[in-house]
C-alpha cells in the first residue's frame, strides 16, 4: 500500500466503522420507497410550476394597463411642467439651500449643549398675546378647510348619493 501512515490508517478505520454504523443500516432507510419520494417531489414541483406560471400570467395581463397608465402620468407631468414653467434648481438655489442647512446644523451643534433658561424662554415661552394670535390663525385655517370641503362636496352635510 502506498499510504501506510498512522493518520491514513485511522481515517480508513473510522470510515469502515461508519459504514457499519446502525444509522446507515437502519431498517427505516432501507424500507423507504424511492418511487414515493420521486412522486411527491414531482407533485411539489408541479404545484410550484403552476404557481409560477399563474403569477407570470397575471403580471403579463397587467403589463399593458401599467404601461398605459405610466405613459398617461408621464404626459400629464410634461404638461404641468410646461404650463407651470418648472425647471430644475440652478446652482444659486442649491447654494442657498445648502447654506441654510449648514446654518441650522451649526446652530443645533453649538446651541443645544449650552441651553440655559434664557434660551428656553426665548424659544418656547411667548406672551399670551402671541398664543392668542396662533389660536386665531389656526381656527382661520381650519375654517377655510371646512369651507373648501363644503364647496367641493356641493353640499353642507355629506355627499349627495
Amino acid at each position: 500500500m502506498a499510504f501506510q501512515t498512522p493518520i491514513f490508517k485511522t481515517i480508513t478505520r473510522s470510515t469502515r466503522s461508519f459504514a457499519r454504523s446502525p444509522i446507515l443500516n437502519n431498517s427505516f432507510y432501507r424500507s423507504v420507497n424511492t418511487t414515493q419520494i420521486t412522486e411527491k417531489a414531482g407533485a411539489v414541483g408541479k404545484n410550484a410550476q403552476n404557481f409560477v406560471s399563474k403569477t407570470v400570467n397575471k403580471i403579463l395581463t397587467l403589463q399593458e394597463p401599467i404601461i398605459y397608465n405610466f405613459k398617461v402620468v408621464k404626459e400629464t407631468a410634461k404638461e404641468v411642467w410646461v404650463k407651470e414653467d418648472l425647471s430644475p434648481p440652478n446652482k444659486k438655489e442649491f447654494d442657498i439651500a445648502w447654506s441654510n442647512i449648514v446654518k441650522q446644523y451649526n446652530w443645533l451643534r453649538n446651541e443645544l449643549p449650552n441651553l440655559d433658561s434664557e434660551t428656553l424662554k426665548r424659544l418656547f415661552l411667548k406672551e399670551p398675546r402671541q398664543y392668542a394670535i396662533y389660536a386665531v390663525r389656526s381656527f382661520e385655517v381650519f375654517s377655510l378647510f371646512v369651507v373648501g370641503e363644503i364647496i367641493g362636496r356641493r353640499s353642507l352635510i355629506g355627499y349627495k348619493v
